[in-house]
């Protein structure tokens, strides 16, 4: 039984490690985009093309910094999809995501404001470009709506006696590299509720290998995530002697504090955690009494990996271990040994939940 668990458990944890590997980096001078989209939409490589189109160069002629790009296009249902955009320069960090009806249209949304980062004087070299050419600038790509605040004005036809003064041009805010205050505020500064459902496999707890569910309710602010949440594991059999043994159980209620290294479509924890509750053994095949319960106390630590599905579901692969306090044994008199709890107790979990902002 417990290599099965264990295969279960290198199985999902494999599947999960290497969902995002196809998805491999474009390097274009000092720029490095990871552009993930589903298929029939544009590539990655004819997003780049188009922010080059925007630029007017060549990333290589104007990117004099490193900067790195990742960006997820999802469908979010009703014919809608939606754009997560992350950039990274220096200790910079600054998420965008937006919304429109087609991929092609999330595409275009994208690769503008791809361009802007990388190019913060865009709009007045283009601006100072069409006035002198007498020209007007093209509208924002149909259909594009930004959450985090983005506007854009289109500029209206030029006449005869307005040719002497530059036309409105699109213009994003902010236009230029992102303080450390907007960082936070893109990077998503608000409060976020989510709720865990998980399969936890214990090793040792209350038998060599026990499975049960686990359910939590947590608080996520910026980079720290605060939790509280129940397992159980029900009753698992365990022999002292041929046909003599006990059924042990746990029930318990689980602290937790975490620190998220990595937000995004891809998440990364580091948990420490306090478990109080119960486990408590059944006599069975024997007439001798046998129900005793003891106190679990017990501390821990947890490593915790999540992939982001669309704006709210997310699953979660997990690892730790908890080290009770005290020692406990289960026992049959004039029998033998059913069951010790070992001094380390390792974990595994598999969950699923979602966001509530």
């Amino acid at each position: 039984m417990g290599h099965r668990y264990w295969a279960l458990a290198v199985l999902l944890g494999a599947w999960l490690a290497t969902t995002g590997v196809f998805a491999q980096p474009i390097e274009r001078g000092n720029l490095r985009l990871v552009w993930r989209a589903p298929p029939g939409c544009p590539t990655d490589r004819e997003a780049l093309a188009r922010v080059e189109a925007l630029l007017g160069a060549r990333v290589t002629e104007i990117l004099s910094e490193p900067m790195a790009a990742r960006a997820t296009v999802s469908v979010i249902g009703d014919g809608r999809y939606e754009l997560m955009l992350e950039t990274f320069q220096g200790e910079q960090r600054f998420t965008r995501s937006m919304q429109a009806a087609s991929c092609a249209e999330l595409t275009d949304a994208g690769a503008l404001v791809l361009a802007l980062a990388i190019d913060p004087t865009l709009t007045e070299r283009r601006a100072l470009a069409e006035a002198s050419a007498g020209t007007v600038a093209p509208p924002p790509p149909d259909g594009a709506e930004s959450t985090t605040g983005t506007t854009a004005e289109a500029a209206p036809v030029a006449t005869t006696e307005q040719a002497k003064t530059p036309p409105p041009v699109l213009r994003l805010t902010p236009s230029a590299p992102p303080t450390k205050a907007k960082q936070a505020e893109g990077a998503g500064s608000g409060v976020r509720i989510l709720v865990l459902g998980a399969a936890t496999l214990d090793f040792g707890s209350i038998a060599t290998a026990a499975v049960g569910p686990s359910l939590g309710v947590a608080i996520q602010w910026r980079r720290v995530e605060a939790s509280l949440g129940a397992l159980w594991l029900p009753p698992r059999r365990s022999y002292a002697a041929p046909g003599k043994g006990g059924d042990i159980t746990l029930a318990a209620g689980h602290l937790r504090g975490c620190y998220l290294p990595l937000r995004g479509e891809w998440q990364l924890l580091g948990c420490g955690t306090f478990e109080l509750g119960v486990i408590q053994g059944e006599g069975a095949g024997t007439v001798d009494r046998f129900d005793p319960s003891a106190a679990w106390i017990a501390p821990g630590a947890l490593i915790s990996g999540r992939r982001q599905l669309g704006s709210s579901f997310l699953l979660s692969l997990a690892a730790g271990a908890q080290i009770p306090l005290q020692p406990i044994d289960f026992t049959l008199e004039n029998v033998g040994l059913v069951h010790s709890v070992p001094a380390l107790v390792p974990r595994v979990e598999l969950g699923a939940g979602g966001f509530f902002d």
